[in-house]
């Protein structure tokens, strides 16, 4: 029988503020091309209402910044609107508590993605935070968060991108709730018709990201000159941590091996990967499961990932991992990554065509759905 799902999100594309808005789209328009169920996505970035994509989207009043505020506005707004669905579906986090309240109050099956640390102490993950943030996280949340993970632990079922975010929220005082691990999907559209999996003139390496410590390019742009071969780099991406990359990189004689290209759409993105043999993804923090790095691999490029967070989970050949903050290791992982071109990217685009394709994804949210909706009292 065809269920009525609100997904909730505080922004939706065109509206984006990194990979979770296109997560939220992907998983919007592939239920409703693959299922017979009805999808109204609910986000708060302007007052409209549009089919996009076979897809009918809600746009409620902006959210300020203050995430407790944000979840009374989303109560206040889908008060009266949520009755009639089957699931509440919440994406990006911020709304989560909101989700928990109205799925509790309402008494409607409620799930919610798990694809950030908004609700953990970032501290004890590693995550460099600005000014403001740190003050929030170290003097408002203890208090504050109490509210929202009590709220958070009224969603029927939250699903974790990784087992390393699952392991992480099911350690999180507070939060008790059940906890399902579903992997994030690719996005069908994004696979080229054919790939090149040889290697023409210099390795070209890529990264494609924010620009944070967190993120390890540092690391990265030190590993170079330990390759002991002539490679570029290419850094599609923006953030606090350029001009020091910057410096970096002059310091360690490669600055002309290495092109910042600053933030780029999306939809320019695949122009970069066409161009590129390997990815490396050298974060220092426990990432939940990043989209560039699941785009990478349909395009065939070979990928190098650091032991922490969900990327090395789906990675098959112990060779590409390295230590995070370890420029030795990566610069030995990237030589292995050049050496074994076609077979790494070719073991690694066939693993996530199969595991992470849309079919796969949503016949398992599907039938959590269904569990849901069957346990929840009529």
């Amino acid at each position: 029988m065809p269920m009525k799902i609100a997904i909730v999100t505080p922004n939706y594309p065109p509206n984006t503020r990194g990979g979770g808005e296109l997560s939220a789209q992907l998983l919007a328009e592939q239920f409703v091309d693959q299922t017979e169920h009805s999808v109204v996505v609910h986000s708060f970035d302007g007052r409209s209402q549009e089919l996009i994509n076979g897809v009918h989207v809600v746009r409620h009043r902006d959210l300020p910044s203050i995430p407790e505020l944000s979840s009374i506005i989303a109560i206040k707004s889908l008060w009266d609107l949520i009755e009639d669905y089957d699931i509440i579906h919440g994406y990006n986090m911020e709304l989560h508590p909101a989700v928990g309240f109205l799925s509790k109050h309402k008494s409607i099956a409620s799930v919610a993605h798990l694809n950030s640390y908004t609700f953990v102490d970032k501290n004890s993950i590693g995550i460099d935070m600005p000014k403001q943030e740190m003050i929030y996280n170290n003097y408002v949340r203890p208090s504050v968060g109490r509210v929202s993970k009590h709220y958070l632990s009224q969603i029927s079922t939250l699903i974790a991108l990784s087992n390393c975010i699952k392991g992480i929220y099911d350690s999180e005082p507070g939060i008790d709730t059940q906890i399902t691990q579903i992997t994030n999907m690719i996005d069908p559209s994004f696979t080229p018709e054919s790939v090149q999996y040889t290697i023409s003139g210099n390795p070209q390496l890529l990264y494609v990201g924010s620009l944070k410590k967190q993120k390890g390019v540092e690391h990265l742009i030190r590993s170079i000159p330990e390759i002991k071969q002539q490679v570029r780099l290419t850094v599609v991406g923006d953030g606090p941590e350029r001009e020091r990359l910057r410096q970096i990189s002059r310091q360690k004689g490669v600055d002309e091996q290495i092109e910042f290209v600053g933030q780029v759409p999306h939809s320019r993105v695949d122009e970069y990967y066409e161009d590129s043999d390997i990815f490396v993804h050298p974060g220092t923090w426990p990432e939940p499961l990043n989209r560039t790095l699941l785009e990478a691999i349909q395009h065939g490029l070979a990928v190098v990932v650091t032991r922490r967070g969900g990327p090395p989970e789906i990675i098959q050949d112990s060779n590409l991992l390295a230590d995070p903050g370890n420029p030795a290791e990566l610069a030995n992982a990237i030589k292995y990554a050049i050496e074994n071109r076609k077979e790494a990217g070719e073991m690694h685009r066939q693993h996530i065509l199969k595991n992470h394709h849309p079919s796969t994804v949503i016949a398992k949210i599907e039938q959590l759905y269904r569990r849901l909706t069957n346990e929840r009292p009529p």
